[in-house]
């Protein structure tokens, strides 16, 4: 199955367009800059209030106020979210109800140059458990480490898919037994069907690592990854090791430009992000001074008598420079909205391992690196979140934090002639009207937006991955998709996807000739869970195809998914402006291997030359185009553009069909309900019985007023019956 898209789009041949398509990986579009212009934005701030630890319901716009600066703003809207009504077992109802500024974000970020080995894997082990059973089906998580030689890592985007969310924490991205499969969002980390098993079997055991073929944890292959994983950390952790104080003030500093280039990041994401950082700490005393009362003696006691070569201030009071950059830090992630939950992995000696841990049978010292607890319990405290001397109390932790977040206020508002400059706006939410005792959480201010092509590289990874995990259609680029699962000959299906961009919402806002175009595809099943995916970047030179993008651009792709039932999602941007637009369809893909009828949904072939099409292409040469006619491919309509009373050819096909066959149709109306019957008549087919076979017909529809419709063609025969369905949209000659 093929996993790594190759960055290289190609036309196809038979189509007979030979334009210029100048391909480049996701995410590495070329960049312009847009000078600075004011914009009237919405302004969502998250907010939750709690008293005693519990959520504060019942709230409504009349209870807050909202100040930028002393200028008090009009709040335009309220929204209220309460997972409450939404149980775990709601699964995907749970996850579409929640819009991305209301969903709970979770960063799991390791410390590895400032925690010992045996620390880090216990962490690990305890962020395993909150990942399998401690989170909402709504909640997003995302996995970073950070290193003092490597910097943030961001391992995993923020992900509903639990299974993916195991795996890259299992290795922490240290050892990587599935070398060579990256998710250009990062939203995957290893293929899904070598770990979905173990997956099921881990939720009730410990970790696990998937290998092909599997059908439970191996136990074997595990504890070999465990070796590896605490050498790799034993090394790293040699490798970062304090030697001076020098050495030490400038680790404090590498972690905080770090960790505010994280904050800065994390700006891009919607909603308040819950950092829970896993950490041994810092030597806090390079920080706050020394606290060894008999040296602070001996300091004091030289300044006294003069002898001004014995007095370090840097030793008695801290170093300034440090405390700037640890105070900056701090503030970064108070403005974008982040707060840090501290958990000390210092104190982990187990009953009966006073000296050492032992982890897969390697033994590590786990003595302390220094006092950390004064610096973990600051960033926490500046920033909202907790501090956990024990990790071990993660869990309760976790659900303490998880109940009195879940119930978040979306308060609205909108300032004007703000210019698109990514200045800081602070604010201040004030309640009303709720009496004592009440803590209210929110971001002190908001970032004014800048243009997508100034963002990032990771930025724009993250706010892709955002959108398309939040699954909402929709945006300023009209994008269509079509799903339809051909027999492949093995277990799962070979699932065509048709994807049609609107040319003038491609280009719109264009500065010059070169169109960057990304293109996302994910298969998403019915627990968010990635099942398969493709990406493909693109630049069109308007000078060379520019009158073909009148009609629109449009991608052919495939996805490789078993029997079951799925969300397709297309994420369609536009590197340079950053519009984008999100096509949603839903497909259930037959088991084929069960003998039994099914019906692909109705194709309407597009003419040769109406689209600029082009086919994407994977690492392995796997994708065979099943839609082949009189030795040319023939591209399917994604929406197709009907006129009433008009005979319309189309194109069925079958599995498994009956010998004998009659046709019907319908159109459903926007209520789903049947608006009307409509003639299909069935004109010629191919062998009986075979794999994929093909019937043409076609469709008669009169006094069909024009809009948007759903298209039901069911076919009857020797007491079975098989359906499929295509949105459509009538229209006037």
């Amino acid at each position: 199955m093929p996993r790594i898209p190759m960055s290289r789009l190609f036309v196809l041949s038979a189509v007979a367009l030979l334009v210029f398509l100048a391909v480049q990986p996701p995410g590495e579009a070329q960049t312009g800059r847009f000078g600075e212009r004011a914009d009237v934005v919405l302004v969502q701030i998250p907010v939750h209030v709690s008293r005693d630890g519990e959520p504060v319901r019942g709230l409504t716009a009349e209870n807050f106020e909202i100040l930028e600066g002393r200028k008090k703003q009009e709040v335009v809207a309220v929204d209220v979210y309460d997972l409450a009504a939404f149980p775990a077992a709601s699964g995907e109802v749970a996850r579409s109800a929640v819009p991305p500024s209301a969903r709970r974000y979770f960063v799991f970020l390791f410390d590895l140059s400032n925690s010992l080995p045996a620390g880090i894997v216990r962490a690990r082990e305890a962020a395993l458990d909150v990942a399998r059973e401690g989170l909402h089906p709504s909640d997003l998580v995302a996995v970073a480490t950070y290193s003092q030689s490597r910097g943030i890592e961001i391992l995993m985007s923020f992900t509903s898919d639990r299974a993916q969310l195991v795996a890259a924490l299992d290795d922490l991205g240290l050892v990587d037994p599935h070398e060579g499969f990256r998710d250009p969002l990062r939203l995957a980390v290893v293929e899904y069907e070598e770990i979905f098993s173990d997956y099921l079997a881990a939720t009730e055991s410990q970790s696990f690592v998937g290998g092909e073929g599997q059908g439970a944890p191996d136990l074997n292959m595990r504890e070999a990854l465990m070796r590896m994983l605490m050498e790799q950390l034993k090394d790293l952790s040699t490798m970062n090791a304090r030697s001076n104080r020098d050495q030490a003030k400038q680790q404090i500093v590498d972690l905080s430009t770090n960790l505010d280039g994280l904050a800065k990041l994390l700006d891009s994401v919607s909603g308040r992000k819950q950092i829970v950082l896993f950490s041994q700490g810092f030597d806090s005393d390079i920080v706050f001074g020394t606290q060894n009362t008999e040296r602070i003696q001996e300091i004091v006691q030289s300044a006294q008598f003069g002898q001004t070569w014995r007095v370090d201030s840097e030793e008695r009071f801290g170093a300034s420079d440090v405390q700037g950059s640890l105070l900056a830090m701090l503030e970064g992630f108070n403005r974008s909205d982040c707060a840090i939950h501290t958990v000390d992995v210092g104190g982990l000696a187990a009953a009966g391992d006073s000296a050492e841990t032992r982890v897969a049978g390697a033994s590590f010292d786990t003595q302390p690196l220094g006092r950390g607890h004064d610096g973990l319990f600051l960033m926490a405290d500046q920033t909202g979140g907790e501090f956990y001397r024990n990790f071990n109390d993660l869990g309760q932790a976790m659900d303490d934090l998880l109940e009195r977040t879940s119930v978040t206020y979306v308060v609205s508002f909108r300032p004007r002639d703000v210019a698109m400059d990514g200045s800081y706006h602070p604010i201040r939410i004030k309640l009303k009207d709720v009496g004592k005792g009440v803590d209210l959480s929110h971001r002190p201010g908001y970032y004014a937006r800048r243009s997508f092509a100034e963002l990032a590289p990771l930025e724009r990874q993250l706010a892709n991955a955002e959108l398309l995990v939040a699954g909402h259609e929709g945006g300023t680029i009209s994008t269509e998709m079509l799903a339809a699962a051909f027999p492949s000959g093995e277990a799962d299906a070979s699932v065509l996807t048709a994807i049609e961009i609107d040319g003038t919402g491609l280009i719109a806002g264009q500065q010059d000739n070169i169109v960057p175009a990304e293109i996302y595809t994910y298969a998403f099943d019915e627990e968010g869970r990635i099942r398969d995916y493709f990406s493909q970047a693109v630049s069109l030179d308007l000078y060379k195809v520019g009158y073909r993008l009148d009609a629109g651009f449009k991608l052919l792709g495939q996805l490789r998914l078993l029997p079951g039932t799925y969300e397709i999602r297309t994420l369609v941007r536009n590197a340079r402006t950053g519009d984008t637009g999100l096509a949603v369809s839903e497909i259930r893909v037959p088991d084929y291997g069960a003998l039994e009828p099914a019906l692909l949904p109705p194709f309407f072939i597009e003419p040769d030359d109406q689209w600029l099409v082009a086919l994407a292409e994977y690492e392995e040469d796997s994708f065979d185009y099943p839609l082949m006619g009189g030795g040319r491919p023939l591209v399917p309509a994604s929406r197709p553009r009907l006129v009433s009373g008009q005979r319309i050819p189309m194109l069925l096909v079958g599995h498994e069909l009956p010998l004998e066959v009659e046709a019907e149709g319908h159109l459903l109306g926007s209520d789903g309900r049947i608006y009307r019957d409509i003639t299909v008549q069935l004109d010629r087919r191919g062998q009986a019985g075979g794999v994929g076979e093909r019937l043409t017909a076609h469709l008669l529809a009169s006094g069909v007023p024009p809009g948007d419709y759903r298209l039901v063609v069911t076919l009857r025969g020797d007491g079975v019956e098989t359906s499929s369905s295509l949105p459509v949209t009538f229209v006037d000659l």
